[in-house]
C-alpha cells in the first residue's frame, strides 16, 4: 500500500508499509485524513511550521506541521516506518500526560522509598538503640538550660512529623503544641517514647501510600512555610537526621560508650 507525504515544498514522495521509498507502479492509495492544525498545546511545540525529530530508545517521531494544510504523522519503530494521519496535537497531548502520570508515580515512589530507609532503616534504628543503652532517668539529663534533654528531642521528632506528613500532607487536623515538646515530662518513660514512634511510623506509611503524586509539586502552608509535599518529606528526613545526631551525642555523654552503628561495615573502603 502506498501513502502520499507532502513536503515543507511542496513535493510529494511515495512509501509503502515498511517506509521504504516506491516508484509510481505502487497503485494502491493508503487514506489520507486532512487535519487542520493552529500550534501546540502545552508549548510542546514551536507554532511555526518545519520539522521536528524526537527520539527515545525505541521510538522516534518525524513530524511537519502546516497551517492550514494536511498534516501526515510518521512514527519510525527501530528500522520498520509506519505512515498515518493523525491529530498530531491531540497526539501528543495524551502522551504528554500519560508520560507526565508514569513520571509522577515513578517521583513518588522513589521518594517514599527513600523516606522509609533515612528515616525508619537509620533514625529511627539509631533512635532505639540510644534509648536501649539509657537509664529512665538519664532520658531527661542536660549537660546545661540550652540543650534539650533525649526524651523532649524524641516527643519534638514526631510532633514535627505530625505537623508536616499527617498534617501537612495527608490533611489530618494540625493540634501540635509545640512549645508542650520542649518542657521536662520526666513521668515519661522510655516505652512511651518507643510507643510514639511506633504509632508515628504506622501513620506516616499510611498517609504516604494514600498520597496523591500530584501532592508532591502541589503547594501548601505548613507550621507558617510555603511548601510542596516534596519539600516537606525532604525536611522531615533531615529533621530526623539532625535531631537523631544530637540524641547520639547526649547518649554517648550520658554513658560514656559508643552507639557502634558501623560495627559491621568497613568505612574506610574507596569507591
Amino acid at each position: 500500500m502506498r501513502s502520499m507525504v507532502k513536503t515543507e515544498q511542496g513535493s510529494e514522495r511515495s512509501y509503502c508499509e515498511g517506509g521504504r521509498r516506491q516508484s509510481a507502479d505502487c497503485t494502491q492509495k493508503k487514506p489520507h485524513i486532512p487535519v487542520k492544525l493552529s500550534g501546540w498545546k502545552m508549548g510542546l511545540e514551536p507554532t511555526t511550521s518545519g520539522t521536528t525529530i524526537r527520539r527515545s530508545n525505541q521510538l522516534s517521531y518525524n513530524h511537519r506541521v502546516y497551517s492550514n494544510q494536511p498534516c501526515f504523522l510518521e512514527l519510525v519503530h527501530k528500522d520498520r516506518q509506519i505512515s498515518f494521519s493523525a491529530s498530531t496535537k491531540t497526539f501528543f497531548f495524551c502522551i504528554f500526560n500519560k508520560t507526565a502520570k508514569k513520571l509522577l508515580m515513578g517521583a513518588k515512589e522513589a521518594l517514599v522509598a527513600e523516606f522509609e530507609k533515612r528515616v525508619f532503616q537509620e533514625s529511627y534504628v539509631r533512635i532505639f538503640k540510644c534509648l536501649s543503652m539509657l537509664e529512665e532517668e538519664q532520658l531527661w539529663k542536660q549537660p546545661n538550660a540550652q540543650v534539650v534533654p533525649i526524651g523532649n528531642l524524641v516527643i519534638h521528632l514526631c510532633g514535627n512529623a505530625r505537623q508536616w506528613v499527617l498534617s501537612g500532607i495527608g490533611g489530618v487536623e494540625d493540634n501540635r503544641d509545640r512549645q508542650q515538646e520542649f518542657r521536662p515530662q520526666d513521668n515519661i518513660r522510655k516505652s512511651d517514647l518507643i510507643f510514639l514512634l511506633e504509632n508515628l511510623r504506622v501513620n506516616i506509611r499510611q498517609t504516604l501510600r494514600e498520597m496523591d503524586p500530584k501532592c508532591l509539586q502541589q503547594e501548601m502552608m505548613i507550621q507558617g512555610f510555603r511548601t510542596t509535599g516534596f519539600s516537606a518529606m525532604i525536611h522531615v528526613i533531615e529533621h530526623f537526621s539532625y535531631h537523631t545526631g544530637q540524641i547520639t551525642l547526649l547518649t554517648k555523654w550520658l554513658t560514656g560508650t559508643e552507639t557502634k552503628y558501623y560495627d559491621s561495615f568497613n568505612l574506610d573502603l574507596l569507591n
